[in-house]
């Protein structure tokens, strides 16, 4: 067969059978470099192990460590979370083994359904950091609720506005936990998961602070025009709309700049402009008051169109 082939086509079938076998070679060099030996184990669910480079990890998964000892190797099929290098991240890998020392194991199973639950219908990837601060948080909850300390979350109403899937899921999961561990774990709960989710899904900012900072900004704004304008129907897609670009409008409040684009000019033919005018002047003292930062032309303007539609 080979001798009907000419040169060309013998030279793309050898070259052809030279990548197959390097990708054979690669797949089993991965292999070897994937074997883990225990160095140490947290519980029957996390463990500490190095491979065969000598780079050190975490490893997390059901049944993990059961019936394991140190200098065993690792049943690699029931890996499911991986946090490393430990040689590289000492100090960050440090804080979290002592989180996992002090967090029940039961309380990773809870995490591991949570976890696989919230990224199923958030659709999106949540990292092995997102899996040990859900059960850190899951283990300071039940805590907090034997000890009888209630935590309010004050910016409830916000989240449900700006972030109904992640309410949604936060939703779920307490109503998971309570009927899991036969707890009642107080609507406010729902917000401090909601704001996991939230920071872990990395949204427009992804610190849980900033997040925070936009809430509380929108609750305020939102607040001051609900105080002048009583009237105002909450549940209109109007008012709707008004809450989406406050949010928007706090990202771009707490940024290096407001807008980059050029001044815009709405003229609104109506009988309440000077009102609107007044109402946004309004926003502006209570903005400078509290984050000592005026509002430019731009966002004024959008402001003004925002209450326009609002009143009428």
């Amino acid at each position: 067969m080979l001798k009907n082939l000419g040169c060309n086509e013998k030279q793309y079938l050898t070259d052809a059978i030279k990548l197959f076998l390097l990708g054979i070679l690669f797949l089993l060099s991965e292999r070897i470099t994937m074997t883990y030996t225990i160095t140490s184990i947290l519980n029957n669910s996390a463990l500490t192990a190095v491979d065969t480079n000598g780079s050190e990890y975490v490893l997390i998964g059901r049944g993990i460590s059961f019936g394991k000892t140190i200098d065993e190797t690792v049943d690699e099929t029931k890996i499911e979370r991986q946090f490393g290098n430990a040689n590289e991240e000492s100090k960050k890998n440090y804080h979290l083994l002592k989180l996992i020392e002090d967090i029940p194991e039961e309380y990773f199973e809870l995490a591991n359904v949570i976890i696989r639950y919230a990224t199923k219908k958030l659709n999106i990837q949540l990292n092995t950091s997102a899996y040990i601060n859900m059960a850190d948080h899951i283990n300071n909850s039940i805590e907090r609720y034997y000890d009888d300390i209630q935590l309010n979350f004050s910016l409830l109403d916000e989240v449900r506005a700006f972030y109904p899937k992640e309410y949604k899921v936060a939703e779920w999961i307490v109503d998971f936990l309570n009927a899991q561990i036969d707890i009642d774990l107080s609507e406010d709960e729902i917000g401090f998961i909601a704001m996991h989710l939230i920071n872990a899904g990395g949204d427009d900012f992804q610190q849980v602070s900033q997040v925070k900072k936009v809430l509380e900004l929108t609750r305020l704004i939102s607040k001051q025009v609900l105080e002048l304008l009583p009237d105002t129907d909450v549940g209109s897609l109007d008012y709707s709309r008004f809450l989406t670009h406050l949010k928007y409008f706090g990202i771009r409040y707490f940024g290096k700049e407001q807008s980059k684009r050029d001044e815009v000019e709405i003229l609104l033919k109506t009988d309440k402009s000077v009102e609107i005018d007044d109402i946004i002047n309004k926003i502006e003292h209570l903005l400078v008051e509290y984050y000592n930062k005026s509002l430019d032309q731009h966002e004024k303007s959008y402001l003004k169109l925002h209450l326009n539609r609002i009143i009428y």
